[in-house]
C-alpha cells in the first residue's frame, strides 16, 4: 500500500516516516534493521505542528497519545510534507470525536504566525512594515 504522505524526517531514529490511511509508520534507521513503529491514527488524541524557523532551524510534529512517542523533526524543506501529514491525522482524529461538522479550531496560534511572517521578513519577502502591520493585527493592538 503506497503512503499518502511520505518524508524523510531529521531524527535520529527514523528513516522514513509515512503517513498511510489509518496509520503512521516510521521506519528506524539501522543497517540492516527493517523494523517499524506503527501507530493507528485511533490512539492518536492529538498532533500539532511546530514549524521551523532561523534559516537552518527544525520543526517538529508533536504526538499525543496514550503510549510514550518522540516527535518528529523536520527540516524547512519538508514543511509541506509535514503540514499534509498533521492536516490528515487531525482530520482522522476529528472524525472520530465526530467534531467534522463543527468548525475546526485554527491549526496555528497568532505566535506561530508572527513566526511566519518573521521568516518571511527575514528571506525578504516582506518589507518591516507590512511584518509590523501583520503583528499588530495578529496581536489585536
Amino acid at each position: 500500500m503506497k503512503p499518502l504522505v511520505e518524508f524523510v524526517p531529521e531524527n535520529k531514529e527514523y528513516k522514513a516516516v509515512k503517513f498511510f490511511e489509518n496509520y503512521f509508520e516510521g521506519v528506524l534507521k539501522g543497517l540492516f534493521n527493517t523494523n517499524s513503529v506503527t501507530l493507528p491514527y485511533d490512539q492518536i488524541n492529538s498532533i500539532s505542528l511546530i514549524p521551523p524557523s532561523g534559516v537552518f532551524g527544525f520543526g517538529q510534529i508533536v504526538v499525543s497519545c496514550a503510549m510514550p512517542t518522540m516527535p518528529i523533526k523536520f527540516s524547512k524543506f519538508s514543511l509541506q510534507k509535514a503540514e499534509e501529514a498533521v492536516k490528515l491525522v487531525q482530520s482522522k482524529i476529528d472524525a472520530r470525536k465526530g467534531a467534522s461538522s463543527q468548525p475546526a479550531a485554527p491549526a496555528t496560534s497568532g505566535a506561530d504566525e508572527i513566526m511566519k511572517y518573521k521568516q518571511m521578513l527575514d528571506a525578504g519577502i516582506i518589507t518591516q512594515e507590512e511584518f509590523d502591520a501583520k503583528k499588530k493585527q495578529l496581536l489585536g493592538l
